[in-house]
């Protein structure tokens, strides 16, 4: 099985950051953290302009995020996690992985705990391994599908299940699509929150009528060792009494000729002691 380092439950709650997620994209920030940015943004050279951009985005969050710890609306955990992840997702097209790790995310870690609220003293920011990255982004799609469905149950009508039965079509072929990762005997955190994902998706029936939605995938059956086939067996055996056949036959003729000298030596004494005798 494979490392996992991150913890893959943080979107279950997904829907209670619509409001962060809205303030994710402004560009407006203070003085302070304007010049933080652009002065963070000299080492990475052509990839500068995504870095101020990404950094100023990031950093005016916190007064919302701030507030919505205080209001107990957020998990402080899973929030943390969550940021990290939107980080990430930024920065991915970047090909600097040094510099990176190196100086952005220990830089933003250093910058955001000046902001962040003082309650949370483990905030860190740091690159996510690519496999668990791609296995986060599963996950992530398919919780921003899956309450956007929820968003829309608030005014059911003929277009509004017509838009849910899109967000149902997204989430079934994201869920198909990587379904086999998980056999049944997998126990990965992974495969554990999707499984999850489903019990939640099949519990959601509004707007049952939507044809074009294919059923979940079932979870593979686990890889059992690779057994060896009847003909297979019978040759094994064959081969081991023929090695056995000839080793005995080894020993046999091993033995003949030992006893060929035994005998020549007793021939020989008896001779001499006969020719003393009659001497």
């Amino acid at each position: 099985m494979e490392n996992e380092n991150e913890e893959y439950d943080i979107f279950t709650d997904l829907y209670k950051y619509s409001t962060l997620e809205s303030t994710r994209r402004s560009h407006s920030a203070d003085l302070g953290d304007e010049a933080y940015c652009n002065n963070l943004g000299n080492h990475f050279g052509k990839y500068a302009p995504k870095i101020v951009d990404t950094c100023k985005q990031f950093l005016q969050m916190f007064s919302t995020y701030n507030f919505m710890l205080i209001m107990n609306a957020i998990n402080k955990e899973k929030s943390c996690a969550v940021m990290n992840y939107w980080l990430n997702s930024d920065l991915r097209e970047i090909i600097n992985e040094h510099n990176l790790e190196s100086i952005f995310y220990t830089s933003m870690t250093e910058q955001s705990k000046k902001k962040v609220n003082k309650t949370i003293s483990n905030f860190k920011l740091y690159k996510i391994e690519d496999n668990e990255f791609n296995k986060l982004k599963i996950l992530y799609g398919l919780y921003e599908n899956f309450y956007k469905i929820k968003n829309d149950i608030k005014s059911v009508g003929g277009e509004v299940c017509k838009q849910i039965c899109i967000y149902k079509n997204e989430c079934a072929i994201i869920y198909n699509n990587n379904v086999e990762k998980c056999p049944t005997n997998n126990r990965s955190k992974f495969c554990h929150e999707l499984e999850n994902f489903k019990k939640k998706y099949m519990a959601e029936n509004t707007c049952n009528i939507c044809p074009e939605v294919p059923d979940l995938k079932p979870n593979p059956q686990k890889i059992q060792p690779e057994e060896k086939t009847y003909q297979e067996t019978q040759n094994l055996d064959s081969r081991e009494n023929h090695h056995t056949y000839e080793s005995g036959d080894t020993y046999s003729t091993v033995d003949r000729y030992s006893i060929i000298p035994v005998f020549s030596c007793i021939f020989v004494g008896i001779f001499i002691i006969l020719f003393l005798f009659y001497k």
